[in-house]
């Protein structure tokens, strides 16, 4: 707060310096209309440490000014007059610098050529001049009478410097730059290059431009032949009154181009010389309809004849090589050189020819400016274009991911649902066990429990090997089967997988980091095997025939029934036979008391048995049901782990950078709309 106190106390020192400072930044343009002045009020709201808002142009303008080629000498000067009661404007060149400047941020992530970045920068390069020239570029194709046309407007018909002469008709031996000459003025005629020469035109001087030749040849491109037109503040294209624009580079180049400031389409009337202008322009109305958005402003069109006004210049000049020329001679370059047009396109298209030097810097500066605002105009457009595409991308990249994850996911929930059945995997064991507890009850048949007292050591063995049968052998047999079904899903989805990622390669949506994720992630999952799934069924299995399990519960149980039934007949035999011998039964009592008891021994065995084979299978059905809950669990963990892991890793990873995306576009929008915003006050202002 101090440092700005003393800045505050300091600023009515400094005042009369930061104007003169700001003078000299202004020195060609007044000040004009444009919004992002800065006053005592602005400096108020920033020495109070509020934060200040300004309507269009940022405060760079101000920085701007200040580090262009503008002479500012003392810097603080400049910056103190933010604290002067005065005013302070951005000039219509610098605002315009600081919207190329926007535009340029804004295709480094907008756009992915190097096109527009590189045509942007050299509108900004351009307006870091204040004393650049004015540049019309001349354009047509071999066909065309540009060389004719360009030779016209250059030659002076009552020069007699034969030197300057040669120069310019035979400027096309020097080879050029790819069909481009530059002519520029000089007060000697010179070539300073193979494309570039220097000759005493006076209306270059005058306005103070230089005129640039561009013949179409094999070797141009659109793109190359429009960073010329980007570069020019003057564009004539020409074609003739029976081809019109019928050459396709020229319709390209209309259509781009139709809406820049001082673009002119000539028509050379000589192939046609019979055909009406006004049929001419009627039927280029119609192809501009065809060509041109409704609202898109239209080129000027002129009428010339670039052959007859060559031919009238060599008939004066030959005329004036003898003693004396002839007044026909006069007359009829007059007349020639005025059905020409030339004169006519001089006054009307090229740049004014003024007399005061400032003038010619301001009039050459603003159509510079505006040449450089149709830059970043169609710059923006660019951007705009670009992120509508960018944007139509994303949304077709989410559908397709879309139908690529319902697919994959309606696959594998297709699979789930026949290895685990219609009905759920608990109906689906039951019903493949029931099959197997037929094989276990067959075995137990054999087993019956009068056969016990010679078959009770091997009971256990008879039942495991039944087990071992009859639990859920046909299910995993079927499982074994569905497992490999599982592995040629899982490749399936896996080449689909890479065919997707391997399609995003060089778009905005390729993610390296993606790649090595879903490779760690394929070296780490290992391949299903039927053991995924059997091993359920091999658990439970051993459930059954584990040591202490049910089948050795079932012939403990027969040992202590046969045990218990051996002792109960044994102890009724010896009581029988006791109370016979000591008299207190007869035989016959003591005998049927004997098979009495003998007969509920038996029965005491059967019941027996029967009950621990209702305890072995109340155990088979609880390892049936636990199966189900297992069988369920592995298919559903085989699925996810095996199956879809990997699409599933893509998709989120996908989803998450077309999220990504799709905020930068908006963002790209917003900026879009702001800077042509900044654009449309600074086209408007004058």
């Amino acid at each position: 707060m101090a440092s700005v106190m003393a800045f505050t106390r300091a600023a009515p020192a400094r005042t009369l310096a930061s104007r003169r400072a700001l003078l000299a930044l202004t020195r060609l343009h007044p000040p004009t209309t444009l919004p992002g002045v800065f006053s005592r009020t602005a400096h108020t709201a920033f020495a109070s440490g509020r934060s200040l808002t300004h309507a269009t142009l940022p405060r760079r303008g101000v920085v701007a000014a200040a580090s262009s080629s503008t002479p500012l000498a003392d810097a603080p000067a400049a910056a103190t007059a933010l604290a002067a009661d005065v005013a302070v404007p951005i000039s219509r060149r610098l605002a315009a610098r600081n919207g190329l400047k926007d535009v340029r941020a804004l295709l480094n992530t907008a756009v992915e050529d190097t096109v527009w970045p590189a045509r942007v920068d050299a509108a900004i390069g351009a307006l870091g001049d204040e004393t650049g020239k004015a540049r019309v570029l001349v354009y047509g194709d071999a066909r065309s009478a540009v060389s004719d046309l360009v030779t016209a407007l250059l030659e002076d018909p009552l020069s007699s410097d034969e030197h300057r002469r040669a120069v310019l008709f035979n400027r096309h031996d020097t080879g050029g730059r790819e069909g481009l000459w530059e002519v520029s003025f000089g007060q000697q005629t010179r070539v300073t290059s193979p494309s570039e020469l220097e000759l005493p035109v006076p209306w270059l001087q005058e306005s103070h431009a230089s005129l640039v030749e561009l013949v179409e040849s094999a070797s141009h491109t659109f793109i190359s032949v429009s960073n010329n037109f980007h570069s020019a503040t003057h564009l004539l294209l020409l074609t003739d009154s029976l081809r019109l624009l019928s050459p396709p580079t020229l319709r390209s180049l209309v259509r781009a181009f139709a809406s820049k400031p001082n673009t002119h389409l000539l028509v050379d009337t000589t192939p046609a010389p019979n055909v009406t202008p006004e049929s001419v322009q009627a039927q280029l109305d119609r192809e501009f309809d065809r060509l041109l958005d409704p609202h898109s402003p239209r080129p000027q069109v002129h009428f010339v004849a670039p052959p007859r006004g060559v031919r009238a210049i060599n008939e004066l000049r030959e005329a004036f090589g003898h003693a004396e020329p002839s007044p026909t001679a006069v007359e009829t370059f007059q007349s020639e050189f005025i059905a020409s047009r030339i004169s006519s396109l001089r006054s009307r298209v090229l740049p004014p020819s003024l007399s005061q030097p400032q003038e010619r810097l301001a009039a050459a500066l603003s159509a510079r400016v505006n040449a450089a605002l149709f830059t970043a105009r169609s710059a923006l457009n660019a951007c705009a274009s670009a992120c509508a595409s960018a944007a139509t991308d994303a949304d077709k990249l989410r559908s397709r991911l879309n139908a690529f994850n319902a697919h994959g996911e309606s696959d594998a929930a297709a699979l789930a649902r026949s290895v685990v059945g219609p009905e759920g995997a608990e109906a689906t064991v039951q019903a493949a066990l029931a099959d197997g507890r037929k094989v276990v009850e067959s075995r137990f048949r054999r087993l019956a429990w009068w056969k016990l007292p010679w078959r009770v050591d091997d009971i256990a063995a008879e039942a495991e090997a039944a087990v071992l049968r009859g639990f859920g052998a046909d299910l995993e047999r079927k499982l074994t089967y569905d497992a490999g079904r599982l592995v040629s899903l899982r490749n399936d989805l896996h080449e689909r997988t890479r065919e997707l990622l391997g399609a995003l390669s060089g778009t905005p949506f390729h993610s390296a980091v993606l790649l090595n994720t879903l490779a760690r992630q394929e070296s780490l999952t290992p391949t299903p095997t039927h053991t995924n799934l059997t091993l359920a069924i091999v658990e439970r299995r051993a459930q059954l025939t584990a040591a202490g399990g049910p089948t050795d519960a079932l012939q403990l149980a027969a040992q202590r029934v046969l045990l218990s039934s051996y002792v109960l007949a044994g102890s009724s035999g010896a009581t029988a036979y006791l109370a016979f011998m000591t008299g207190y039964a007869d035989g016959a009592v003591a005998a049927g008391a004997a098979s009495l008891l003998g007969v509920w021994a038996v029965r005491r065995v059967q019941r027996g048995w029967e009950r621990a084979r209702r305890k072995f299978w109340t155990d088979w059905d609880r390892a049936a049901r636990g199966l189900g809950w297992d069988l369920k669990d592995a298919v559903d963990r085989s699925v996810s782990d095996a199956v879809l892991a990997q699409p599933r890793t893509a998709r989120d990873g996908l989803e998450e950078i077309v999220g990504r995306r799709q905020d930068e576009i908006r963002r790209n929008m917003a900026e879009v709309e702001r800077i042509s915003e900044k654009l449309r006050v600074i086209e408007g202002a004058s």
